[in-house]
């Protein structure tokens, strides 16, 4: 486990740095119309402009193999502990509920853990965005990714997983 808090602290940072990426974009974006409209030579900015956008392209992928690599190791791990738990329940048990619904609940179950990280990794970078772009329409994305994140969270609290 403490492997995975290291990954997805790395991967939270290649997101932040990603995020900042982004907020300078539009920057150099102004600076880039200001220099055609005044006639200037804007080469350098549109140079610094495709770096910025390679630069966050590869922050971006980076950031996703990490999340992706790490959620599939739980996932896998997951699957795994509940396969096992239902090997090891008596028969009687087992035959409660049909064959469909134990293979439903291990893929469903196992994929909505796998999601809570990634989750939480958009909400932050999201605020991030918010804060750093300025006032326009804050509440309404804040609002929609709180509201994201927290129907995840109360679904996996319900399900007991």
């Amino acid at each position: 486990m403490p492997g995975h808090i290291l990954a997805y602290t790395a991967s939270l940072l290649l997101g932040i740095l990603a995020q900042a990426v982004v907020l300078l974009q539009p920057q150099l974006s102004g600076a880039l119309i200001d220099g055609v409209q005044q006639h200037k030579a804007i080469v350098l900015i549109a140079v610094q402009l495709g770096i910025l956008f390679i630069l966050g392209a590869v922050l971006t992928a980076i950031q996703q193999a990490i999340l992706g690599t790490i959620g599939e190791k739980s996932l896998y791990s997951i699957r795994n502990s509940m396969v096992d738990k239902f090997f090891r329940m008596s028969l009687l048990d087992r035959e409660q509920k049909p064959p469909a619904w134990y293979s439903q609940r291990v893929s469903n179950d196992a994929a909505l853990i796998k999601s809570v990280p990634s989750q939480f990794l958009s909400l932050v970078q999201g605020i991030i965005l918010i804060v750093g772009s300025g006032p326009i329409g804050t509440k309404r994305v804040v609002l929609g990714s709180v509201c994201g994140f927290g129907c995840v969270l109360v679904r996996v609290w319900c399900w007991g997983i």
